[in-house]
């Protein structure tokens, strides 16, 4: 079984693998080792484990799953992937864009890809048909947004996203949900 675990800017997921099947997910605010031994204890055929991190990762953490594991992999920009990487500065490229695009180049082998990643930042990046990270672009996710227009302008109240959706807005709440973008 495998232990994946995505550290974003906001939150961090993981999720665990019997094959190519999910077996569990969750999402939590910190990765700790009280979860990874929980986890460990649930699923102790868990024997590889891989991990994006955008923000630092408790060292206690690394070391359990270096111990509970055979192979533990924390992807960084020396790390070989299956792709190409043609970032012009890949030491500065978030970990967590260099995975979506390892992943879906997994998904749709060489096969031109658009990868949307919308979290704490909107990520827009491009793989080519040859496999190669070509870049991308980066903009504010949609609590940003929201907070921008409350604190940037002169009536706008700060709002949160809802899950209804309408492409048109006809009031303020409906123009700025993020929902119609």
């Amino acid at each position: 079984m495998n232990l994946v675990i995505d550290i974003g800017n906001t939150c961090s997921k993981w999720a665990v693998f019997n094959q190519q099947k999910l077996v569990k997910k969750g999402i939590v605010d910190q990765i700790s080792n009280i979860l990874l031994s929980d986890l460990f204890e649930e699923f102790p055929e868990i024997n590889k484990a891989i991990l994006s991190a955008v923000r630092d990762f408790p060292l206690e953490c690394k070391t359990t799953l270096n111990i509970k594991t055979s192979r533990f992999i924390q992807l960084t920009p020396e790390t070989p992937t299956p792709i190409i990487n043609r970032y012009k500065s890949p030491e500065t490229l978030g970990l967590d864009r260099l995975a979506a695009a390892i992943g879906g180049a997994a998904l749709f082998p060489n096969t031109p890809l658009l990868i949307i990643d919308a979290g704490t930042a909107i990520t827009i990046d491009l793989v080519s048909s040859k496999n190669e990270y070509l870049g991308g672009n980066i903009s504010p996710g949609i609590q940003t947004r929201f907070k921008a227009l409350n604190l940037f302008t002169g009536k706008l109240p700060l709002i949160s996203k809802n899950d209804t959706f309408e492409i048109v807005g006809y009031n303020t709440d409906g123009c700025t949900t993020g929902n119609n973008i």
